[in-house]
């Protein structure tokens, strides 16, 4: 198995989590987080940290759509994800989510957010494009 590749540093994965908490825009666009999160990651098979649910789904669901008591950018310091230090292949995937038309329809905020983070990107490297 290959290792995966760490080209976008750790500034510029922090700046970029830190646009996204900051952004007017929410990372899971029009969809609740458990959502957006279930369509990167198997939340139903992942643990809860709370006692109260089994699975990270409800988790995700019980403290972000019910409550919202995780604040902006959990996702980001959440250690079930760990997205400050998975490989570039992942991260970027979850980044390309943001845009995706299914999460995000409307293309002026979607051109608004592909070029933030392509800002950040680009540093190191990568640029994320929309698919035609």
């Amino acid at each position: 198995m290959a290792t995966p590749q760490h080209r976008i540093s750790q500034v510029t994965r922090r700046k970029i989590a830190d646009s996204i908490a900051l952004s007017p825009f929410p990372w899971c666009g029009n969809l609740d987080e458990p959502d957006f999160s279930a369509r990167i990651y198997d939340l139903r098979s992942m643990r809860s940290t709370d006692p109260r649910y089994t699975n990270a789904y409800d988790d995700i669901h019980q403290h972000q759509v019910r409550n919202y008591d995780w604040g902006d950018g959990w996702i980001f310091t959440d250690p079930r994800f760990n997205l400050l230090h998975v490989g570039d292949a992942e991260f970027l995937k979850m980044l390309a989510e943001m845009i995706h038309p299914i999460v995000r329809p409307d293309e002026a905020e979607v051109a608004e957010v592909l070029a933030s983070l392509n800002e950040m990107l680009r540093v190191d490297g990568y640029e994320l494009h929309p698919m035609d």
